[in-house]
């Protein structure tokens, strides 16, 4: 197939088509597939479509750091190109029992009758970087018997920097990868890849994709219309996966985070103390993990960088008492809902399921000075009546409505069980139904709480530098940006 045929759409340099044709060459299919001509290309997208991948929950970190260690080069390499996001526990356990439970069963079904199928050619395309996770997707696949006629990671970059961090003019500047990448984004990266399997293998006219993010979903959609407009394919179709997320691990979250601040803090005082630039290769946790029983992150520290509670909400707080028979009086009710909606919105994969919480009536979701706060200061004492519980298809989830006593005007949501990914999504349900709460049931309605702060894990400086007018301008702005809960009105 010409490749300039689609080039109004999706252009492909020379060093970008080098990288694709080196990476076809080195499959799976062109070494032992090569003279066959499959008609179909199946696409499988991996996190969170075939593989329940591990994000940062925001029930336990603070929106800014959640921002940061998910950016590139800033506390690590990123989230997405670390390989300490997979570092799931000891490696040959792992593999032993072929990574159980972070599988989408229903997905790995589905590749395994592409793959049994001669006429498809079916590949895993991530974004995932070549460097690191070369050695450890393929494992992984291997491991769930899975074999793959292509396993397409990012190649951003092809080949390992000397030198993986460094330090400029005096300045705490750390990189992790200066080697620049070939691929301007993901995105490009998976649209050039398809076009170039189509051009090494004209015989495919049919492509089918599978994918979690609806944005993607849409842009993939578009972009194999057009390939179908050149008439170079006859079919094109990409199928939304909703992502799942695996099980809830705080310990594990705050392990991984530790490590990432640790090895940051290391590489960050020793530059600035040699004045040099050496290659670091990025560390693997240590497993099995160490037994003691305190909070990883509760170990002080005199490093540049510190994990530490920061207030990240407005909330109502309230008493063991309540939330124990908070607990107690609501809880029949979400079972109930789970089994009515079980075999369609809340159908369990395996994965992720929602948590018991109930700790807080959030009054908003920024910072509000003690002496704003509408219903009272921090350390108030109030009461708290429950007007209704939620009814929705939408979220696996039970939301209680409030009204704090003396702010008879506004309704509050007091979350009771959600999925800790779905956290900010609990405040935007459009499609819920309110089920009023009737005294005459004997459900106990009044409770009583104490106007505070929630705090999240975040970082700080451990540094007398001044920040730069810059870096304070940003925290301004992510600051104007956090999402404030829904307020209901009567």
């Amino acid at each position: 197939m010409p490749l300039s045929m689609v080039t109004k759409y999706e252009e492909i340099t020379a060093s970008e088509l080098g990288v694709l044709q080196r990476q076809y060459e080195k499959s799976f299919f062109f070494q032992s597939k090569s003279a066959q001509k499959p008609t179909k290309l199946a696409i499988f997208d991996f996190d969170s479509t075939l593989f329940f991948s591990p994000l940062l929950s925001p029930t336990i970190w603070h929106p800014n750091l959640i921002r940061v260690a998910t950016a590139e080069s800033v506390y690590g390499p990123g989230w997405w190109r670390d390989i300490r996001s997979l570092d799931l526990g000891p490696f040959e356990e792992l593999k032993k029992n072929a990574w159980e439970g972070y599988w989408n069963e229903e997905i790995v079904q589905q590749a395994r009758n592409c793959i049994n199928d001669t006429d498809t050619m079916t590949v895993v395309l991530t974004g995932r970087r070549y460097h690191p996770f070369h050695l450890l997707v393929p494992a992984m696949l291997e491991a769930k018997g899975l074999q793959f006629d292509l396993v397409g990671l990012r190649p951003d970059p092809e080949y390992v920097s000397d030198n993986q961090w460094e330090v400029k003019l005096g300045q705490h500047h750390l990189t992790y990868n200066l080697t620049s990448s070939v691929f301007k984004s993901t995105m490009h990266f998976k649209t050039c890849f398809i076009l170039n399997i189509i051009h090494n293998i004209p015989s495919i006219k049919s492509v089918t994709m599978w994918d979690d993010r609806i944005h993607h979903v849409k842009k993939f959609r578009e972009y194999l219309d057009i390939v179908k407009s050149t008439s170079v394919i006859n079919n094109g179709d990409v199928i939304y996966v909703p992502g799942i997320r695996p099980k809830y691990n705080p310990r594990w979250e705050k392990n991984v985070i530790r490590h990432i601040i640790d090895t940051h803090n290391k590489a960050l005082v020793e530059h600035v103390q040699d004045g040099i630039r050496n290659g670091k290769i990025q560390q693997r946790l240590a497993w099995p993990c160490t037994a003691e029983k305190e909070d990883p992150l509760g170990s002080s520290s005199e490093m540049p960088l510190k994990l530490t509670p920061l207030p990240a909400a407005t909330v109502v707080k309230l008493s063991p008492e309540s939330k124990e028979k908070l607990c107690d009086a609501y809880k029949s009710y979400f079972t109930q809902e789970l089994k009515i909606h079980g075999k369609s919105k809340w159908k369990d994969c395996g994965g992720e399921q929602p948590q018991l919480f109930s700790d807080y009536v959030y009054l908003s979701q920024k910072v509000i000075p003690s002496d704003a706060i509408a219903v009272g200061s921090v350390g108030s004492q109030v009461g708290v009546t429950v007007k209704a519980y939620s009814n929705s298809a939408q979220l696996a989830c039970l939301v209680l409505k409030v009204e704090i006593d003396g702010d008879a005007e506004n309704d509050y949501l007091l979350p009771v069980y959600y999925k800790p990914s779905e956290y900010y999504e609990v405040f935007k349900m459009k499609y819920v139904d309110w089920i009023p709460v009737k005294s005459e049931k004997g459900l106990p309605t009044h409770f009583k709480g104490k106007v505070d702060y929630e705090y999240k894990l975040g970082v700080v400086e451990k540094t007398t530098e001044k920040r730069s007018h810059t870096a304070d301008d940003d925290d301004d702005e992510c600051q104007k940006q956090e999402t404030k809960p829904k307020r209901i009105r009567h």
